[in-house]
């Protein structure tokens, strides 16, 4: 048996064997996954073992630069050989492998990447405003979309819904005591547009769709537009002044006790929060997420970005050194690569997760509870091994039968695996479904290279870069908190002032430089 470590925060089970399509794999292929729990910085772990030297078989890399180094470390193992032995992974990843091999200047393919290529119709659109249903209803069902929209929703439902659940209620929400928090959503409006999006990280530079451009971050328009939103929000009370340090659990908390009227970003809390207050007695104040632009946006009438990812060095693995056989692992990549592979991983098991019908899949009463979180056995999804292999291969489209892989992100699946109160809610906003404003007013962002595109950190740009971000991620809650617009406009000065100290064009252009060098490799 053919054993190997895997990161992942599993309570139910302690290795793959416990699991059914563990199980599954295990006689097929004769390897265990042993989970191995972890939290904290994944990418200082990735650098730690890399020096180390004591790396799993199998490790994700998260982000190109981490992939570099386990690359010119000699840590990954080289794929070439094993692909003639592997028709499923090379007929579906036949386009994105060229990408792929640009992480290495030998040519040689070193990793793959997980939970691409993605569908566009099967992402639903939940990082946004979520707001909770009650204090919708409270103000007529509004329609809102705008910052003044937002704000004077706000405003109103605080002082209509001064208490929630016996505590006082608090207006907007957010965990930017998370590494990713104030670094990463706080300043993020500029990707609620057609302008920009979110691909070039949560650092110093951002990308214009229309350009084909990286442009500083600390001076977007939309990003100050923005921070001058929540400062609005500050100031009248508004915004919780907790949420500075707030972790994701204090976070949780507040949505389960049904405290925060809003939450920002965070849209792959709300079922988990949804099934809370269903249990606790109050279905009437679930969250729904809700579309939000800029003023701007507003009145420019633009529609929003929809992001596609076609590569994801977000989730990049490689097959390492230290594997005892990496052939083997690599057959169990092309497996998972296959429509057998995705399907069981994603659909689970037929007569258990789904069944066939007119030659579909068709989930199962039991699947579809689970995804509402109404099973009593709340580690179902877990004890089955859904999602459990997603290294392996794992892609967001449709299976060959027409339905989605992952059966609950098919949008008439998802749709009807939505509770009452919230299938009332979008009705009585006037939409068909929870995914109407995107159909009718998004467009679909097809990413490219631009989130594999990274400076070295520890290069001289790198080190600059670094200081960009740090004045950006140091200087947004001071503007958040600033007493007065003309307060906050001199802090904005000063730091703009601060941040022109620094050669930062010099970091724009190298994107610049290495995005262009990429696109023709590739012609």
């Amino acid at each position: 048996m053919y054993t190997i470590k895997y990161f992942a925060n599993t309570t139910a089970v302690k290795t793959s064997a416990e699991q059914e399509i563990g199980k599954i794999i295990k006689d097929r292929f004769g390897i265990v996954l042993e989970y191995v729990p972890f939290t904290g910085d994944y990418r200082e772990k990735c650098n730690l073992m890399l020096a180390s030297g004591d790396y799993p078989d199998l490790v994700r890399m998260e982000r190109e630069d981490i992939v570099q180094k386990y690359i010119s470390a000699g840590a990954l193992v080289p794929l070439d050989d094993y692909l003639k032995d592997a028709p499923n992974f090379t007929e579906r990843y036949k386009d994105v492998i060229p990408y792929w091999r640009l992480s290495s200047n030998d040519k040689k393919l070193y990793k793959w990447e997980s939970s691409v290529p993605v569908s566009g119709t099967l992402v639903e659109q939940t990082n946004h405003m979520i707001i909770r249903t009650d204090a919708l209803e409270k103000e007529g069902w509004p329609k809102l979309l705008s910052e003044d929209d937002y704000y004077n929703f706000f405003k109103k439902t605080m002082q209509d819904i001064p208490t929630s659940n016996g505590k006082k209620t608090i207006g907007l929400t957010m965990p930017l005591g998370e590494s990713w928090g104030t670094a990463g959503i706080l300043g993020i409006m500029f990707e609620k547009g057609d302008e920009y999006n979110a691909a070039g990280g949560n650092e110093g530079v951002i990308f214009n769709i229309k350009t084909k451009k990286y442009e500083d971050y600390i001076t977007n328009k939309y990003v100050k537009e923005g921070l001058q939103f929540f400062n609005r929000l500050y100031r009248d009370g508004l915004f919780d002044k907790e949420c500075f340090t707030d972790k994701m659990g204090q976070t949780v908390v507040k949505m389960n006790e049904g405290t925060a009227l809003g939450v920002w970003y965070c849209g792959w809390l709300v079922r988990n929060a949804n099934n809370f207050l269903i249990k606790a007695g109050h279905p009437e104040m679930q969250y729904i997420s809700l579309p939000v632009q800029s003023n701007t946006m507003v009145q420019q009438g633009q529609k929003q970005q929809i992001q596609v990812e076609f590569v994801r060095s977000f989730d990049s693995v490689g097959i390492t050194k230290n594997a005892k056989d990496p052939a083997r692992l690599f057959k169990l990549v092309d497996f998972f690569a296959s429509e057998e592979g995705q399907i069981l991983q994603q659909s689970g098991i037929e007569g258990q997760d789904y069944t066939i019908k007119d030659g579909k899949r068709v989930p199962t009463d039991t699947y579809m509870k689970m995804n509402r979180g109404e099973l009593e056995d709340k580690s179902y999804s877990e004890k089955e091994g859904l999602q459990s292999f997603i290294l392996f291969s794992h892609c967001l489209v449709l299976g060959k039968d027409g339905v989605a892989y992952d059966m609950i992100a098919d949008p008439t699946i998802r749709d009807a695996g939505k509770t009452d109160r919230t299938k009332e809610a979008f009705k009585k906003l006037g939409w068909a479904n929870a995914s109407e404003w995107w159909v009718k007013n998004g467009v679909d962002d097809p990413l490219g290279i631009v989130p594999s595109i990274m400076i070295d950190p520890s290069s001289d740009i790198g080190s600059l870069y670094q200081k960009m971000t740090e004045l950006r991620v140091k200087t947004m809650p001071k503007l958040v908190m600033a007493k007065s617009d003309s307060d906050f406009e001199n802090i904005y000065k000063n730091m703009v002032d601060e941040y022109n100290k620094l050669p930062h064009q010099k970091a724009v252009d190298k994107f610049n430089e290495m995005y262009n060098a990429a696109m023709n490799k590739l012609k």
